[in-house]
């Protein structure tokens, strides 16, 4: 079968499991998942500028934070073999979920208490 995925084991590093590349899908399809992909980026940097002094704090204060920052790659692990209509389903709903997901931490960072203690949100 054509469309099958190929060789998704050896995408990763043996130890680490790191991607060593981004997978080929077709130029179509590699394409759209590298746009999504960038848009999953764009989302994450919007969120640090509207206030960086917050979003930094919070980096520091608070340990879940970090693990936000791994979005593109958990992104990537949950799409990898998918082409066509489903690449394209799956990065809708994940890119909506990350952009939700931005949002709302943008909005406890900026009405955190430990960050702001005169706010009266």
């Amino acid at each position: 079968m054509a469309n099958q995925p190929k060789n998704l084991g050896l995408l990763h590093e043996d130890k680490t499991g790191l991607l060593k590349h981004r997978e080929w899908r077709g130029l179509k399809d590699t394409m759209y998942d590298y746009y999504r992909w960038l848009i999953t980026w764009k989302d994450m940097i919007v969120m640090v500028l509207k206030a960086p002094v917050s979003t930094i704090k919070g980096l520091w204060n608070y340990r879940w934070m970090a693990s936000y920052l791994a979005a593109p790659a958990w992104i990537d692990r949950h799409t990898e073999g998918t082409r066509g209509t489903h690449l394209r389903i799956a990065h809708l709903h994940f890119n909506a979920m990350i952009k939700h997901t931005c949002n709302m931490i943008h909005m406890l960072f900026k009405h955190d208490k430990h960050f702001h203690p005169n706010d009266k949100f």
